[in-house]
């Protein structure tokens, strides 16, 4: 790696800490040289070089906060210091109690209820079947007769 690409390496890196701040990030790699800052300052952002390298950095930075995920004791013991601090309001303390409580499974998680629902979904129709045609047409005419015969006698 060439002293002009270190350069820039570290003004990437200087860029990214002070939240893309090109001139403080110039004064850090050339100290003692204002005018080569400057000139840093005002072209390196957008070289080829740095963009690469400020895109390499934000994916290592990427894959150390996957890495350093707390299990379930840290974050239960971050929790327990939160809940503990005497300086937070005591209604979040106690939120903090429960959700300590919660996470540790000293609460018991409710059970959902047992309940044996039967759903009838079919979608056809059952109708017993007539031995002709002539004995269902009497049958209708019965049943008409007793609804006419219920409606008109009240």
């Amino acid at each position: 790696m060439s002293e002009l690409e270190e350069k820039k390496r570290q003004f990437a890196e200087a860029l990214r800490l002070d939240i893309y701040e090109p001139m403080k990030a110039g004064m850090l790699c050339f100290p003692l040289d204002f005018p080569k800052a400057a000139q840093a300052a005002s072209q390196w952002p957008n070289d080829p070089f740095v963009k690469a390298e400020l895109k390499r950095l934000d994916e290592e930075a990427e894959e150390e906060k996957l890495l350093t995920l707390p299990d379930k004791l840290k974050h239960a013991l971050s929790v327990w210091v939160m809940a503990n601090d005497e300086k937070i309001d005591p209604k979040e303390r106690l939120t903090a109690h429960k959700l300590y409580a919660e996470m540790m499974e000293h609460i018991p998680k409710p059970q959902p209820a047992n309940v044996n629902v039967n759903v009838d979904n079919r979608r056809v129709m059952l109708i017993n079947e007539m031995p002709s045609l002539d004995v269902w047409e009497q049958k209708a005419i019965e049943q008409q007769e007793t609804i006419i015969n219920a409606s008109t006698s009240h």
